[in-house]
């Protein structure tokens, strides 16, 4: 059918292709990533302090939703992916509603230590999961498929490091305070990277058309 469609008209795959989900989940990493941390500034402003995150989890809607995908065509790091994207949003939701922003939770402190390590759980589980997709998947040439897994080990060995300093010095905050600033660069430049490696996958330098 789609060979017919094809000779039919000629322009049609050119067309199709000039929506690539891969370039725009890209863009969209990249934006996520940038304005982060120029939103932050703005934090007081009602709504700015959500930008990056919107952001990000609409490039996961698109990666996962769009074809050709980084993840193939199996459907487990389809769904994985567009779950990893509602779930990146609510959480964040969540978290300020139990007045994590302003440390005070209204279920009591204990209440945000158990949310916060069920959300990072969450997170990390799905985002194994697209990972190991995005490396099977064959739509990026090697070694490139496995910049996923990259970025999340780097992100999650950053994250360990931070938690195990603040655990264990609890008092020196600037330690602490350094570790996670190491962190949010780590998470920086692994978003950058997975957003150049999607606009470049999809034009054919790094991935398969």
């Amino acid at each position: 059918m789609r060979d017919q469609q094809e000779r039919l008209d000629p322009g049609a795959e050119r067309r199709g292709e000039a929506f690539d989900s891969r370039a725009v989940g890209g863009v969209l990493l990249v934006l996520a990533a940038s304005v982060s941390p120029a939103f932050a500034v703005f934090a007081p402003v009602p709504g700015t302090t959500y930008a990056g995150v919107i952001l990000f989890s609409a490039a996961l809607v698109v990666l996962s939703s769009g074809r050709p995908g980084v993840v193939g065509d199996g459907g487990i790091g389809r769904v994985s992916l567009l779950v990893l994207a509602v779930w990146i949003l609510g959480s964040r939701i969540a978290w300020d509603l139990l007045g994590a922003s302003d440390g005070v939770g209204t279920g009591g402190p204990t209440s945000l230590i158990v949310w916060n390590l069920l959300d990072d759980l969450v997170k990390f589980s799905l985002a194994a999961i697209v990972a190991v997709a995005i490396a099977r998947a064959g739509t990026l040439r090697p070694p490139w498929n496995y910049s996923a897994i990259w970025a999340l080990g780097a992100v999650g060995v950053s994250w360990i490091a931070a938690q195990v300093a603040v655990a264990i010095r609890p008092v020196d905050l600037e330690l602490g305070a350094a570790l996670l600033g190491v962190h949010g660069l780590v998470l920086f430049a692994a978003t950058m990277l997975l957003g150049f490696v999607a606009i470049f996958s999809a034009s054919g330098t790094l991935g398969r058309r």
